[in-house]
Parts: structure tokens; C-alpha cells; sequence
């Protein structure tokens, strides 16, 4: 058993997936989830077709971003929340690649609203 003082030293304490569980290949190479703790699987093994929508808090954020924000950004917030739900509508359709492409538009997303002046709060629960 390992005891801590804070927080930060559990990190050293928890049990850390690393393979996945699906292929066998080291995790850390690339996008994985956690399946249940502590097993992990990436993303393209992962079978989409058995998983809710994993994107729903993104959809919701990204919706209640878009009626907090004008302008610009406010047109930005909108259309990535359209492309979630349209995706959405889909799902599974294009599982692994659906979830790649929407956390790289959300990473695009931040970056531009960031330019555009929106508070880091905001940018946060992206």
C-alpha cells in the first residue's frame, strides 16, 4: 500500500493500463481509452458499435458555448456543435474515425477561440 500526503502523489499509487487490451500493442503509442479501469484499448480497436455516443458532453458544451459567445466565435461554438450532432445522428457510423476527427476539431476549435479573445474558463470545458 502506498500512502500519500497530497494528491499529487497518488499518481504513483494508481495502476496504469499498458497494452491494450484488444491488440496487445503498447497503449501509449497512441489514442487510447480507458474500458474498465485499469484496462484500456485504443481508439481504432475499440468496438464503437457496443458504445453510446462519446461525445455527448462535448455536444453539450459546445451548445451552451455557442449561446454564451457573439461574433465570431459565437459562429465557430455553432458549427462545431452541429458537426457533433450530426455525427451523433450517425453513430456508430464511423466510430474510431468519428472520435479522431472530433477531438482534433475541438483542439482546432480552442485554438481559434483562443485567438479570438475567449476567456481560458470558457476554453476549459472544452
Amino acid at each position: 500500500m502506498v500512502y500519500a500526503d497530497d494528491g499529487a502523489h497518488l499518481t504513483e499509487a494508481m495502476v496504469r493500463p499498458t497494452v491494450c487490451e484488444e491488440c496487445g500493442n503498447l497503449l501509449h503509442t497512441e489514442p487510447w481509452w480507458v474500458t474498465k479501469f485499469p484496462r484500456g484499448v485504443h481508439t481504432r480497436c475499440r468496438d464503437w458499435a457496443r458504445t453510446p455516443f462519446p461525445l455527448k458532453r462535448q455536444l453539450d458544451v459546445t451548445r451552451k458555448l455557442s449561446a454564451r459567445l457573439d461574433g465570431e466565435a459565437q459562429v465557430c461554438a455553432t458549427a462545431a456543435m452541429r458537426w457533433i450532432a450530426r455525427r451523433e445522428r450517425h453513430w456508430p457510423q464511423g466510430g474510431a474515425q468519428t472520435v479522431l476527427d472530433a477531438f482534433a476539431m475541438l483542439r482546432r476549435l480552442r485554438t481559434k477561440l483562443s485567438a479570438l479573445g475567449v476567456s481560458q474558463k470558457l476554453l476549459n470545458q472544452l
